[in-house]
């Protein structure tokens, strides 16, 4: 009898358990601009000793479309530190049912630079990486992962969404350890914190749902900065044979410092070929540029995970006798040949990428994923990316720039800005000059100085392509319907804020067999619209908004026409500003040598805004917009 009630208790309870994933459950604000949606994820952190704690995530998210995928991905990375377990994984159709169940023997276990550009990368790091092969959309992924690990000096974070496009229905982080172990943790999650203490064990309980999906915007900062999270860290630990403490930016410093020590050596030779190479410069702007090159020359970039070395360089001589290294080792190999040259310099730890991550004076921990080199020479400061053969002494580019750093040192150090680039540097000058025919075609002289972060993606092009395919690229980026690029050449800068400079001389070729009555010539010729608008295509709800690189366009359009038009119309001048930016667009006309002149500054400032602000930025930029829309207005003579 019990075992009849047993079996229809769970025939009854079978449909609510389907139903717990339908697609039809969730609320409809979760769906608005969201490509997935995590429905539940629990997460219980086991920290059970100084040396190694016990991670287990539970996951369910709902993919609404192709680019949801992602997010339901289990991509797990690991090495002789850590172990991954993925005890399970389910997929769900769109009502909730069950309909298939991971398969073991398709979970991939492969290097974490197994592919691309990094495949000849020494790392001892791994991922476990499973995805159903499903795309019937929408439909729902249920998973459990376990990871066991001793890297106590970077403990893990935790979010209920990760970024853009994705919203979060509900979800829990636990920690638990043991009442003398010292966590250190901050927040920005809007629950309170549910601290209980008992049996020599605290535990720690963060809740959090009803997360509302947001649009991926230019205005966005950085998601770590502006999800919701929790971000913890220890007070002391141990990384292999060593012992930290990161109660402090400074007492982390030292720490570096003591994995680096003994490791920036030169051979006697080495250091005599420093020497010679010195002798032919004065100042230290100089000789740093002079050792540099040098050691651009000497190396490679090749990334090294091996052991501790996920954190401690290799030493100077290794690199230099096997001409390659990862960040820390060519940065370390770097700080010896100064050191030879008797140039201080610091060892620096800086979190890269084109959206910085904010750091806290007042919370210290690890969110570190890159070195580089920090020179002081007098009033100002030379910094140095080491992994890069083709960069410009002295400057960082939007991977490092623009952001704070540790600098490391014996006695400790604090966070220090890195270059700082603003909207002056990061300019794109341009002058045209149109000769019109009496048809109405033009023949276009195009002079463009790119600099700064404005110069990095051709520079990139230009240097590791073919000439057929650049000039391809070239054509493709020229805003007219029918053209014929007559010649093209391009020249490098290099300085603290390298440029790249563009002359291009394009022909127009349109099919017209009798002159127009009418002819309109826009003022801003090579506009390209997304450039502005993407800046207010999307809703970016109640977030504030940072503009992260300011910007400069200067444009200046010069129009010899013939005797046999007259200008019509030409637009007004403009002068608007304002907080977010400038605008400035004026016209010179001499109808005598039948020429007009136009001239357009916009400038951007980098900055950060509330989102009440929003409106009156979006009032400028649209400002822009229509004064890049302008035209001069031709009138054939009859």
């Amino acid at each position: 009898m019990r075992l009849t009630f047993l079996i229809l208790s769970l025939l009854i309870n079978l449909p609510s358990m389907a139903q717990e994933y339908a697609v039809n459950k969730i609320p409809d604000k979760l769906l608005k601009n969201a490509n997935a949606v995590v429905r539940n994820k629990t997460t219980q952190l086991t920290i059970i000793s100084d040396k190694k704690y016990e991670l287990v995530n539970e996951c369910v998210v709902t993919v609404l479309n192709e680019e949801g995928r992602q997010h339901a991905y289990i991509n797990e990375r690991y090495d002789k530190f850590s172990t991954v377990d993925i005890q399970y994984a389910y997929l769900y159709d769109q009502t909730g049912k069950k309909i298939k169940t991971m398969n073991d023997k398709y979970v991939s276990d492969i290097s974490a630079f197994s592919q691309g550009e990094h495949s000849f990368d020494m790392d001892n790091s791994r991922v476990k990486f499973y995805a159903f092969p499903y795309k019937k959309y929408p439909y729902t992924v249920r998973y459990k992962v376990k990871i066991k690990s001793s890297h106590m000096m970077q403990l893990p974070q935790w979010h209920l969404i990760s970024g853009t496009g994705v919203s979060g229905e509900k979800g829990s982080f636990n920690v638990s350890c043991t009442s003398n172990y010292k966590l250190r943790y901050t927040t920005t999650i809007a629950t309170p914190l549910k601290k209980e203490e008992a049996d020599n064990t605290i535990n720690y309980k963060w809740t959090m749902g009803n997360i509302n999906a947001i649009n991926a915007s230019p205005l966005l900062q950085h998601h770590a900065n502006y999800i919701a999270k929790v971000i913890l860290a220890p007070s002391t630990f141990s990384l292999g044979k060593y012992e930290g403490d990161m109660t402090s930016w400074k007492s982390y410093s030292k720490f570096i410092s003591k994995l680096n020590k003994n490791r920036s050596s030169l051979s006697q030779s080495e250091q005599q070929t420093v020497n010679r190479i010195i002798q032919e410069h004065s100042t230290t702007l100089e000789k740093v540029d002079a050792l540099y090159k040098y050691m651009q020359k000497k190396s490679r970039y090749v990334s090294v995970q091996l052991g501790v070395g996920g954190w401690q360089p290799i030493k100077a001589s290794t690199v230099s006798e096997k001409g390659f290294g990862d960040c820390k080792g060519l940065s370390n190999y770097m700080y010896a040949i100064l050191d030879a040259a008797n140039i201080p310099s610091f060892y620096a730890l800086v979190c890269a990428g084109n959206t910085p991550v904010e750091l806290s004076n007042n919370f210290s921990y690890n969110p570190f994923n890159h070195a580089i080199l920090c020179v002081p020479d007098g009033k100002d400061t030379i910094w140095l990316e080491c992994t890069n053969q083709q960069a410009s002494t002295g400057y960082l580019g939007s991977f490092t720039a623009n952001r704070r750093a540790l600098l490391v040192h014996e006695g400790g150090m604090g966070l220090a800005n890195t270059q700082k680039i603003s909207y002056k540097d990061n300019s794109r000058s341009r002058r045209l000059e149109l000769e019109l025919d009496t048809l109405g075609n033009s023949k276009i002289n195009a002079t463009t100085c790119y600099r700064a972060q404005r110069q990095e993606r051709i520079y990139r092009l230009f240097k590791n392509k073919e000439k057929k395919e650049f000039k391809k690229i070239v054509e493709k980026s020229i805003p007219l319907k029918a053209f014929k690029l007559l010649s093209h050449k391009h020249s490098y800068e290099p300085s603290n804020l390298p440029a790249m400079h563009e002359q291009l001389v394009i022909q127009e070729t349109s099919v017209r067999m009798s002159p127009p009555k009418r002819l309109f010539i826009p003022v801003v010729t090579f506009n390209k619209k997304s450039e502005w608008s993407a800046y207010i295509q999307q809703d970016i709800q109640q977030q504030d908004i940072q503009i992260r690189n300011g910007k400069t366009n200067i444009d200046t359009v010069i129009i010899n026409y013939p005797s046999a038009f007259t200008i019509e119309a030409a637009p007004e001048n403009i002068a608007v500003k304002t907080k977010y930016g400038n605008l400035l667009q004026q016209k010179m006309i001499d109808t005598a040598n039948h020429k007009i002149k136009i001239i357009t500054i916009i400038e951007l400032f980098e900055n950060k805004y509330l989102n009440s602000e929003y409106t009156g930025f979006k009032k400028f930029i649209r400002q822009v917009i229509s004064a890049n829309k302008n035209k001069i207005v031709f009138t054939r003579k009859l």
